[in-house]
């Protein structure tokens, strides 16, 4: 049987080209790819013998072809091949809407061709092992349903086609939802009614919640995520029993557990063993072959496929707005004679970041101003791909990206910066002040950081403190950045604003808020002497306003540094008590200075703060906690907690110095003149942190 697939994107090369290596009797003939360099490589990769960018190129030569397209071109591709008699295979999701659906289906039969759908979760053993039971009636009338997925996305897209809407039909209900939703009409029958929320704000979501009423009378909710954790289950509450099943592996859950003796196809809910995605992929092109040679209906064939994008294209077709109170918060007194930035072309680096992602949200929302980013790794774009910008590919050292970038752009604000590469950030904002030279912007604001007064002294701080000598590379780095920016503002009129934020904390600080909850639930805090260091925190959408005013305030502060921060610091031993606050953990522990050194230079093994070793140390913790944490009751686990000793989260000495100064940040200037005034106590901030916390599951 030859083969081709269409389509050269990560899904072919990390599952489809593999997977069939395993499988006999089929030979792979073509490789189709507008990008015809992609296909070449794989082919070469694959000895695959022939290549093309275009699709009708195979039709007479293949009898069965793979469509690993966008989104939008499953159906149009999937109708001309079906109608030629070429067997299909076509990725999830089938189609955006039913009428392609149908079109498709009718194709294959007009074609006597077979038609097979992607979703290859139907061939976890734990999927079909749940449709047996809930057909053989083991958990009675179905009550209840919940179906929570979610991950911090990192699918290794090649283009940006996962996050344009007219290409991808939507965000993450689509993508990720095809798969979840398939699953639950399979296993619990059509739906009735339902209700539908999403967070996207003129492009494709990122979050969604769908409540649901079956046929049935089964009530529940689907919520899927492409930016936080969830635990990534469905739970199914029937009147004789109840079981909780993983939607991408086979660890299953049940009450009462005899349940798991259930035995379908010699496997029981108790020992399933593992299956790979590269498993999935395999049974799924043995059971299509297998369609093609016997002539009958697949596994998964269209009419199955098309039942979830029915619904899919219901909910879109009715969403409402799922509104996040860190999202709207629309502090406008800062900007009373601001000018207007509406249909402004703003280019933003380091979007896909904490700070870079929030001014986003900021510009679209709150000035409608036409945003435009630079983008290097597209897996990490669904946070501001839920608006319509303009996403430029490129790092910020590659010069032709810079240049496309800043092109017809009035303002510049720089926020990127790679902390594995220095000498990367030093070349990238000197190509992007070339280019904003070159393209005359009106304003180029840089975000440094108030890090350049390392080590901290005693007392006031403003932009006039000395640099004192120091190691510290991320220090460093940006001294020097600020240095380079401050002569090409002097030198050769470059529209340069340097700001310093402090302490930034708020939804998506990795530093300030996702790490320090990691820290405090995984260990003990030391803070040095008595906790009683200044913290000069601030809330990420103050920042985020001084850096819109920099932007917008009269050329009298171009060439000028400015120190952000919130009007009064707090103590660290405050801002750590806070976050314990909200987690319901004593975590924190103060130690003299004297002995935090000699902890240092005695135990080498010791967990340190912002050390390399703690990341994979502190995922192992939670990766363990997780499984065993199912299986073990409550109250026992408290005392496990109690009772076990916790590692030590010792400070690196650039933390201790930190923790230790009792530095009082001045903001003076920036009041001045940018007209900055903080709006956010840190009782305020932590409360919307707080509700970000819980919702990500940190």
């Amino acid at each position: 049987m030859k083969l081709a697939i269409i389509g050269c994107g990560a899904v072919t090369e990390k599952c489809y080209l593999p997977a069939l290596q395993q499988i006999d009797g089929i030979q792979t003939i073509f490789l189709i790819d507008k990008n015809y360099l992609r296909a070449k490589m794989l082919a070469s990769q694959y000895n695959v013998p022939y290549i093309s960018d275009n699709y009708t190129d195979i039709i007479g030569k293949v009898d069965a072809a793979i469509i690993a397209l966008p989104h939008s071109l499953h159906a149009p591709v999937s109708i001309v091949l079906l109608r030629q008699g070429i067997h299909v295979l076509v990725e999830k999701p089938m189609a955006l809407n039913q009428e392609e659906c149908k079109a498709m289906i009718s194709a294959a039969e007009e074609g006597n061709s077979i038609l097979a759908v992607g979703l290859i979760r139907r061939f976890l053993y734990s999927a079909r092992w749940v449709k047996a039971i809930l057909d053989n009636n083991l958990l009675g009338e179905i009550k209840t349903f919940d179906f929570c997925e979610g991950y911090v996305y990192n699918w290794p897209t090649v283009s940006d086609s996962f996050f344009r809407k007219e290409i991808a039909g939507g965000g993450v209900l689509i993508d990720t939802g095809a798969h979840t939703l398939d699953l639950l009409l399979w296993w619990l029958g059509d739906f009735e009614e339902f209700e539908y929320y999403d967070d996207n704000y003129g492009n494709v979501e990122a979050n969604c919640k769908l409540h649901l009423i079956l046929k049935s009378g089964a009530k529940g909710i689907v919520e899927l995520s492409r930016v936080r954790k969830l635990r990534n289950t469905a739970i199914i509450q029937g009147s004789k029993g109840k079981i909780e099943v993983s939607l991408c592996g086979n660890h299953i859950i049940a009450e009462p557990k005899d349940i798991l003796n259930f035995e379908v196809s010699g496997i029981k809910g108790s020992n399933m063993p593992n299956q790979s995605i590269l498993d999935l992929f395999v049974l799924q092109l043995k059971d299509w072959i297998n369609a093609i040679k016997t002539k009958t209906q697949p596994f998964v064939p269209g009419q199955e496929g098309a039942r979830a994008i029915a619904l899919i294209e219901a909910c879109y077709r009715s969403r409402k707005l799922l509104s996040l109170p860190w999202v709207n918060v629309k502090i406008k007194s800062n900007f009373k004679n601001c000018p207007n930035l509406k249909n402004k072309k703003v280019l933003v680096t380091g979007a896909t970041g904490f700070l870079g992602g929030r001014l986003v949200e900021k510009l679209v929302l709150e000035f409608n101003a036409k945003v435009k980013t630079l983008v290097r790794n597209f897996s990490r774009a669904s946070r501001i791909a839920r608006f319509p910008i303009e996403m430029v590919y490129g790092d910020i050292d590659n010069d032709e990206a810079i240049d496309r970038a800043v092109q017809e752009c009035e303002i510049v604000f720089h926020c990127a910066h790679d902390f594995s590469n220095p000498q990367k950030n030093i070349i990238g904002t000197k190509l992007l002040a070339e280019a904003c030279l070159r393209h005359k912007v009106n304003r180029f604001v840089y975000v440094s950081s108030f890090s350049v007064y390392e080590p901290f002294q005693d007392g006031d701080l403003d932009e006039s403190s000395p640099m004192l000598p120091c190691n510290w590379e991320y220090t460093n780095n940006k001294r020097y950045i600020e240095q380079e920016l401050l002569i090409y503002a002097h030198e050769k009129g470059l529209p340069v604003v340097i700001l310093q934020p402090t302490i930034v904390y708020g939804p998506f600080s990795r530093t300030w808020t996702d790490e320090i909850v990691l820290l405090l639930r995984t260990g003990r805090v030391v803070l040095p002497d008595n906790g009683d260091g200044l913290c000069n925190a601030v809330y990420v959408d103050d920042v985020v306003n001084g850096l819109i005013l920099a932007a917008i305030a009269s050329d009298n502060v171009i060439g000028e540094r400015f120190l952000i921060s919130s009007e009064q610091p707090i103590t660290w031993l405050e801002f750590f008590t806070a976050y314990e606050k909200i987690l319901n953990v004593k975590s924190v522990i103060l130690m003299p200075m004297e002995k935090i050194l000699q902890l240092i230079s005695k135990r080498p093994d010791v967990l340190l703060e912002v050390d390399p070793r703690r990341f994979m140390d502190l995922s192992l913790i939670r990766i363990f906690r997780k499984l065993l944490r199912p299986f073990i009751p409550k109250s026992f686990r408290k005392k496990i907690r109690q009772n076990l000793p916790l590692p030590l989260h010792l400070p690196t000495m650039q933390r201790l110095n930190l923790y230790r100064a009792k530095t009082y940040v001045k903001i003076d200037k920036a009041k001045k003149l940018l007209g900055y005034e903080p709006k956010f106590s840190f009782e305020e901030g932590m409360e919307i942190t707080a509700y970000y916390i819980k919702w990500a599951n940190l």
